[in-house]
């Protein structure tokens, strides 16, 4: 793992909760859905970050197994207090824990920052039981037409993401990797621009680049997004992808 990733988290750890994405109600309940809650399910979250995936899995079913919240930053997993959740820092390339031992893992928002993907899934595969259920969470572009300019954006406001994905391109990664697809959904989370900018420190060359590429957005992506001003900010609608996938049948031997 790049050591500037965990800097940048240990960095943002103490405002990272007031993201209004983290706790967002409709995209942690399809998370929720995916996940197929059961008493005595043993969940790893990856990237876990200050852990509401877990949180809120625990709040819909407290009689849940061993739960792992796993990401490189220190700082982050020091934020969570729910002595249910385990922490665990660690890359997600080369997992510690045995073939077979979880019955869920989680990973929202967090496969665009892992080096290797291919090896990450191939670890996910072998830490998860026969029946095991993968919940796969990430911000995509919504099709064709937003993907181009999307990919743009993104690079910009996120330098340090290694992988830009879509939909079709997290499938893909899935199939080679063991994985079959079971189910999909996609839902609308609406973000603030001026909130977005404000959350951490960057520089004035990277906050006038993001607001000229919002501004400069081809009109076919502003009515994808749902460009609309309030109050002097800028209001964009993104595009939570959610794949529910299991091993399959030869991932599984």
């Amino acid at each position: 793992m790049n050591l500037d990733i965990i800097q940048h988290f240990d960095e943002r750890a103490d405002s990272y909760d007031r993201a209004e994405w983290v706790r967002d109600p409709a995209v942690m309940a399809v998370m929720i859905d995916f996940l197929g809650l059961a008493p005595k399910q043993r969940i790893l979250e990856i990237g876990a970050g200050t852990g509401a995936v877990l949180a809120a899995a625990l709040a819909a079913c407290p009689e849940l197994g061993e739960c792992v919240a796993l990401d490189v930053s220190r700082r982050m997993l020091a934020r969570i207090r729910d002595p249910r959740i385990r922490t665990c820092c660690h890359n997600a390339e080369k997992l510690p824990f045995g073939d077979g031992y979880f019955d869920a893992v989680v990973c929202r928002q967090a496969l665009h920052y892992i080096d290797d993907l291919d090896q990450c899934l191939r670890e996910v595969g072998r830490v998860l039981s026969p029946a095991g259920v993968l919940a796969v969470g990430q911000t995509t572009p919504f099709s064709h037409v937003d993907e181009a300019w999307w990919k743009i954006v993104v690079k910009a406001r996120q330098p340090l993401r290694r992988h830009m994905l879509t939909l079709h391109e997290l499938i893909a990664r899935l199939m080679r990797n063991g994985f079959v697809v079971v189910r999909t959904s996609q839902t609308r989370a609406t973000e603030s621009l001026q909130a977005w900018l404000g959350r951490y420190e960057r520089s004035a060359e990277q906050v006038a680049e993001v607001c000229r590429l919002h501004r400069e957005a081809p009109a076919a992506y502003k009515e994808l997004h749902c460009f609309r001003e309030a109050d002097g900010d800028t209001l964009i609608d993104n595009c939570w992808t959610f794949i529910q996938a299991r091993k399959s049948a030869a991932g599984s031997r």
